[in-house]
């Protein structure tokens, strides 16, 4: 009997208040552990959207080729050799993802103090735009017909920052890279 009456409770708390809590603490704990890696792959964002977004769909568009090609494979004896491959490789690509969004969720949240005339350490900007973005993605979902379409901006936006990532080199080397001068 309790159960029926908690159910809904518990799920609103769950994707209402917890998941926001916790995607702003992992962006903060990722902008403390790479202060410098999220700002170069910020700064690609911010220079070349255009090139950042081809080259995230272009990066997820290989991954979806990969996988199909994984399970072209099933027919032989590989997949059983290449399944924790695969895995591991998915684990990998939904981390990158999460970096993405967290560097979209950085410039979020830099927007969002600017309005307001605030001007925080990145670690704050990061943590208040992941938390914005959460919420308002939560709240949003709710609205019938606009959830699928919300999904699908949300990977949209995470491609964005995954492919500043992939263009910066996981936040190494800044982009556009430095043009070598001739030694003529």
């Amino acid at each position: 009997m309790f159960d029926a009456l908690l159910g809904p409770f518990v799920g609103i708390f769950y994707g209402g208040v917890f998941v926001p809590f916790l995607a702003a603490a992992l962006a903060g704990l990722i902008a403390i552990l790479a202060p410098s890696r999220l700002k170069r792959t910020r700064d690609c964002v911010m220079t070349a959207p255009l090139n950042a977004a081809v080259m995230g769909i272009l990066t997820l568009g290989a991954c979806v080729v990969i996988t199909w090609l994984y399970q072209i494979s099933l027919v032989f004896v590989i997949p059983l050799i290449l399944l924790p491959v695969a895995l591991v490789f998915w684990l990998v690509v939904g981390v990158a993802l999460f970096i993405g969004w967290v560097v979209i969720a950085d410039i979020a949240g830099r927007v969002l103090l600017a309005r307001v005339h605030l001007y925080a350490a990145p670690v704050i900007s990061t943590v208040v735009g992941a938390f914005a973005l959460s919420v308002a993605w939560r709240l949003l979902a709710w609205i019938p017909c606009v959830g699928g379409l919300l999904s699908l901006a949300s990977v949209l936006l995470a491609a964005v920052g995954l492919g500043s990532l992939v263009l910066t080199r996981g936040g190494l080397r800044g982009y556009p890279p430095a043009r070598i001068q001739p030694i003529i």
